[in-house]
């Protein structure tokens, strides 16, 4: 895609933010976050993100980044040489103790491990 194409497509999703929005659970954090950040915040749980709102914090987030394994010997990249990357397809694996096998992690399976990891001491 040639970087014209990609700003196109990147002033689409920033009016899709601001008009459209996403929705989100009912969560307090994140609700006050929003808010709190210029947001609006709909009673259905739609988060509307005013378009500088969204370009402030797209220039924030790294073009990429490693994810490191908890001994620090192995990591995956996520990112696309210098690209900014809007969503990447690949999800890492996790260990799952129901099937004891490493699987592809689904939405839920990255959920639970953001939350497992709000919990883990600094510095682990």
């Amino acid at each position: 895609m040639s970087f014209e194409n990609e700003k196109k497509v990147l002033e689409a999703i920033y009016q899709y933010l601001a008009t459209t929005g996403i929705e989100i659970d009912n969560n307090k954090f994140a609700i006050e976050t929003f808010k709190a950040n210029k947001c609006t915040v709909t009673e259905d749980f739609f988060v509307k993100i005013p378009v500088d709102v969204a370009k402030r914090a797209f220039a924030m987030t790294p073009k990429s980044f490693r994810w490191w394994n908890r001994s620090g010997d192995k990591y995956i990249n996520f990112g696309n040489g210098g690209k900014y990357v809007v969503g990447d397809l690949r999800a890492p694996t996790y260990y799952n103790p129901e099937t004891k096998i490493v699987e592809a992690a689904d939405s839920q399976a990255l959920i639970n491990a953001v939350k497992l990891s709000n919990y883990l001491p600094k510095g682990l």
